[in-house]
């Protein structure tokens, strides 16, 4: 069944898709500004010390390792 729903709609033209589908009717979503700082840290320790350092100082902080 989806399959066939599928390739009904690769050959339909863009009237017969359903409105949900079309990128005209979707409001553009808000987007905050946000300004950012991001600091590189030597190893977990460092990190750890950066953001306790930070939030002490009231700063909103998040932790991200990649």
């Amino acid at each position: 069944a989806l399959t066939s729903m599928f390739d009904r709609m690769l050959t339909a033209s863009a009237d017969e898709l359903p409105d949900a589908l079309s990128t005209e009717t979707r409001p553009e979503p808000e987007i905050p500004e946000l300004y950012q700082v991001v600091v590189e840290c030597r190893d977990e320790s460092h990190q750890k010390a950066v953001f306790e350092r930070l939030g002490a100082e009231g700063l909103t902080c998040r932790l991200l390792m990649l």
